[in-house]
């Protein structure tokens, strides 16, 4: 009896002890879950983070972000007791962060035990797709003109698809930066101005110090593809892609075998020759999109010989219209004159071109280039 008593005895104190070891041990985590669908920034760009984890007791040591880490840091982290934590969030790069954004917490134990949770991050001061851009397609980047080689540039419009979001822009945070595309042409080649009247938007022009090379660069037209980068006055930030071609005014030649007429043809008073050319991608290579545009102007310099003087000849005469489907085409016509001072040779015949587009009423022009056709007189 006295030996069952102390077996007894000591089984109880055996699971006593066993039931003391395991109360001491700390509580494993199972799981967390986001206290919310979504949490908003305040101007500043914080936010605080609730999540509740899975046992109530479970202690976490810290929490470290998974994905996000490019647009915010993790600040303090906080327990409200009861399973309940926090942890504040900060945003450390406007441009990465848009109106919704992904955050993957990972929340950690000091044994290594961890857990991931996302939590929905909202920006109401985000102004992601809230301005779109209105620009031409084309442009010089320098005038034909000697007298006005810098006239030309191409304005850029920044449009609020709500009226009121305008006023979060002013012109002096707007910039144009290279986009991901490799391309040889680089926006250091240019500067930009404020747009003036009543627009907010850039000029973007060549820069003075950098036209030599440019012009080694673009012979005829080339691609740039940029981002305009805007700034709110609650500092976030929004990309807008910049698609446009860059364009030459000094073209090559109209070149046709039909531009052409013997001197005896040329001394015929009744002499008509008319020729007609599609020359639209010529126009377009020197930056002209339509003829028809409240803004163009065709302005006639003259004919010129093959050491490129002037010659006082008004026997050619060009005359242009835009067909339906955006075709630009050219009725050249030659004249005969028993008075022709002209000899057999090849000849160029020049027009310059001119458009501008108004921008909040201001007036900014995008093309001065000249058309030529070589005329050979036999």
């Amino acid at each position: 009896m006295f030996k069952k008593l102390i077996y007894t005895t000591m089984l109880v104190a055996a699971v006593a002890l066993s039931a003391c070891s395991s109360d001491d041990e700390p509580a494993v985590l199972e799981s967390v879950a986001a206290d919310g669908s979504s949490f908003p920034l305040n101007e500043a760009g914080e936010v605080s983070l609730q999540f509740t984890v899975t046992p109530a007791d479970a202690l976490i040591s810290n929490a470290t972000l998974v994905a996000g880490t490019e647009a915010f840091e993790v600040g303090d982290l906080t327990s409200a007791g009861n399973g309940k934590w926090a942890v504040s969030l900060k945003a450390k790069d406007f441009a990465q962060i848009g109106a919704d954004n992904a955050v993957s917490l990972q929340v950690a134990q000091t044994d290594g035990i961890q857990k991931e949770v996302v939590f929905n991050v909202e920006d109401p001061f985000s102004i992601e797709d809230k301005f779109e851009l209105n620009a031409p397609r084309a442009f010089d980047y320098y005038g034909i003109e000697p007298d006005h080689t810098y006239e030309t540039g191409l304005p850029i419009q920044i449009l609020a698809k709500e009226a009121g979001d305008l006023a979060l822009i002013s012109n002096d945070v707007i910039k144009v930066t290279n986009s991901s595309l490799s391309q040889d042409v680089s926006a250091d080649y240019f500067v930009t101005l404020p747009l003036t009247g009543d627009a907010v938007g850039k000029v973007l022009k060549v820069n003075p110090e950098k036209l030599d090379a440019l012009k080694d660069i673009i012979h005829t037209y080339s691609p740039l593809s940029f981002w305009v980068v805007l700034t709110s006055n609650h500092g976030r930030i929004t990309h807008l892609p910049l698609s446009v071609a860059a364009c030459n005014p000094d073209g090559a030649p109209v070149e046709d075998a039909q531009l052409s007429v013997t001197l005896a043809e040329l001394s015929n008073p009744d002499f008509k020759k008319t020729v007609n050319l599609d020359i639209t991608s010529k126009l377009r290579h020197l930056g002209v999109t339509s003829i028809s545009s409240p803004g163009s102007m065709i302005e006639e310099i003259g004919l010129f010989n093959d050491k490129g003087a002037l010659m006082d000849e008004s026997s050619m005469v060009p005359m242009y219209q835009e067909a339906a489907d955006g075709k630009m085409i050219c009725e050249f016509s030659i004249f005969g004159d028993s008075e022709t001072h002209l000899e057999p040779g090849t000849y160029t015949w020049v027009q310059r071109f001119h458009d501008s587009v108004t921008v909040g009423g201001v007036k900014y022009t995008t093309v001065c280039a000249d058309l030529k056709f070589k005329v050979e007189i036999k």
